[in-house]
């Protein structure tokens, strides 16, 4: 069975008539959106509207459009000058709404925030590569927003995984921008989880002939028009995965060095400065920050795109009180499960692209899937929403670290020799690998 990027470099080699506009869709040659907006007003931002933290791309490329919809209209968010370009006016905002759930709920909500995927960007660096490269960036966005609201005291919703072609007409965007995720901004008043209870089963990959009038250039990225994934996430399928026991020892974690307010007040004070990547010095790696970098997760909602289908691994190498091994962290139970023992250092360095970027790192965590046993459960939108994760995991790991002043960073793999290092079944799939150090 082909999986993930083979499938998607496949079917981006398919285009079609697009009789309406009488020529050809072709992936590779779309023109990069002109995304200036030379003619709109613009809105200074307000304080602390976007996260002091700013947000984080896989290998620095930009490739995430943030939109704001309000009750005053559709917003998109200019990095370089710091503002709001208004595209449309109230009429606007409740048409893309009704894309999702019903116009009327923007009477109860702040603001919602709609995440783009802009794969053409990625997609001329990284090849077929791009589109998981892209989910996760727009996981790490919707986590860096989810954080930021969250220490302010507003609640939020998180609906991902959905490629909607009237929120693409709405906004007149382009075939290579995909709308991926929403994040819907509540106050503690007005906050209702009953208003998100529809999930849909339909499949993304459609034949051709039901294609007719769809601007997307392939069959892979054509989608349904809305996920909720608290659905998900309580399924009693996903439930059992995550709770379901482990064999080796366990190690439980500490109650971590912050609570969950200062950890918040110390989030609203970060700067988005970036390390430089630089090797890591040789250090013991203190319990209970330890334990913060993983209860953290939960801070953001962990896991609310997958499920909790996404496995969580945990290299030790140097950390206090814990022998040195390969673990699995459940969140569900706020432990670290023994797995196998530690391979040699040389073993885990030829497992990477560059030795400098793992080098002293007290511990590294690697994100897998079971492929079959997800895409079961979850269908075929299961790839967006881990890669989603992956993101989501990513950002919330990289804010941690910052906050305690420590360096983590996403590092190039090679995936057989990782995947032996571990000790895990062949059939695990690993989407992502993270170390931390100072």
């Amino acid at each position: 069975m082909a999986f993930f990027s083979e499938l998607f470099h496949l079917q981006t080699q398919w285009a079609y008539k697009d009789r309406s506009l009488g020529k050809e869709v072709d992936w590779e040659s779309q023109k990069i959106p002109d995304k200036t907006y030379k003619n709109s007003p613009r809105i200074r931002l307000q304080d602390k509207e976007i996260p002091c933290y700013g947000f984080d791309f896989f290998d620095g490329i930009d490739s995430v459009g943030v939109y704001k919809i309000d009750t005053e209209g559709v917003h998109y968010w200019e990095s370089y000058s710091n503002c709001w370009v208004t595209l449309l006016g109230k009429k606007g905002a409740v048409a893309i709404i009704d894309c999702i759930y019903d116009g009327s709920i923007l009477k109860k909500s702040f603001k919602f925030y709609l995440f783009t995927a802009q794969i053409q960007r990625l997609y001329a660096h990284f090849k077929e590569r791009g589109y998981p490269i892209a989910l996760q960036n727009v996981g790490k966005c919707v986590s860096g927003m989810v954080l930021w609201e969250a220490s302010k005291g507003n609640r939020t919703v998180t609906l991902g995984g959905f490629l909607d072609h009237k929120i693409s007409k709405i906004l007149d965007l382009s075939a290579t921008e995909f709308p991926m995720a929403v994040v819907g901004v509540f106050t503690k008043e007005n906050y209702k989880m009953d208003l998100w209870g529809v999930v849909s089963n339909r499949k993304e990959t459609l034949c051709e002939k039901d294609l007719s009038g769809y601007g997307y250039p392939a069959k892979y990225v054509y989608q349904n028009s809305l996920e909720s994934i608290e659905e998900l996430t309580n399924g009693i399928k996903v439930q059992r995965l995550i709770t379901q026991g482990l064999e080796g020892d366990d190690f439980p974690l500490s109650k971590g060095s912050l609570d969950l307010l200062t950890y918040f007040d110390k989030l609203r004070n970060l700067d988005s400065s970036k390390p430089p990547r630089s090797i890591f010095q040789k250090r013991v790696f203190d319990l209970d920050e330890f334990s913060l970098i993983f209860r953290a997760l939960d801070y953001g909602n962990g896991n609310y795109f997958a499920g909790g289908l996404l496995k969580i691994w945990v290299i030790v190498f140097d950390v206090m009180f814990i022998n040195p091994g390969v673990y699995r962290y459940v969140g569900f139970r706020k432990s670290i499960y023994y797995h196998s023992e530690l391979k040699p250092l040389k073993e885990y360095y030829k497992s990477v692209l560059a030795k400098e970027e793992v080098e002293n790192t007290p511990f590294a965590i690697v994100l897998t899937s079971h492929l079959t046993e997800a895409l079961n459960i979850l269908g075929e939108r299961g790839f967006r929403y881990l890669h989603m994760n992956v993101g989501e995991i990513m950002e919330s790991l990289r804010l941690s670290g910052k906050i305690l002043n420590k360096k983590v960073r996403g590092v190039h793999f090679y995936e057989e020799e990782l995947r032996k290092y571990l000790s895990i079944d062949d059939n695990e799939k690993i989407l992502g690998h993270v170390v931390i150090g100072e």
